[in-house]
């Protein structure tokens, strides 16, 4: 499906020859606009195909967490109010150690959510804050470690 709505996109240019898919046919070898109720639901399937191979590769027992990414980018790139992908974005930036990332990613969820926030947006903004916090804990310590070991050498 995915590799059909490309080769409409590249081939289409704003004209494109007619496909039978249920929309009619041009007459044979006519150059035609696509109308843009056609390019909407074109752009809404495409959407929907990378939220859900996003979705997909998320259930995997080894997730590819970085095509993840790719996916439901390319989502975003279609609707940048899309809930699903920013969560599944962030869930595979907090499994790639990208905290910051994620957290900007669950918060987008949060705020496009509005009142309806998913308890889960909110479980992993938190795993996410308390990463954070570790993280610059260990990254104080490991400096404090190093400016100790600098002035011992002196």
């Amino acid at each position: 499906m995915l590799l059909f709505l490309k080769a409409m996109e590249s081939s289409n240019n704003r004209k494109q020859t007619r496909h039978t898919l249920g929309l009619g046919q041009a007459a044979a070898g006519s150059d035609t606009e696509m109308s843009p109720e056609i390019v909407k639901s074109v752009m809404n399937l495409k959407r929907d195909v990378y939220n859900n191979l996003a979705a997909c590769l998320l259930s995997k027992e080894t997730p590819n967490f970085p095509k993840i990414v790719v996916y439901c980018n390319a989502s975003l790139s279609i609707d940048q109010d899309n809930i699903k992908a920013f969560y599944r974005k962030g869930v595979a930036l907090f499994n790639m150690k990208k905290i910051d990332e994620a957290l900007n990613a669950f918060r987008e969820a949060k705020k496009l959510s509005g009142e309806k926030t998913d308890r889960k947006i909110e479980e992993y903004i938190k795993k996410c804050e308390i990463e954070d916090s570790r993280q610059s804990e260990d990254m104080k310590r490991t400096y404090q470690d190093m400016f100790a070991k600098m002035s011992q050498n002196r």
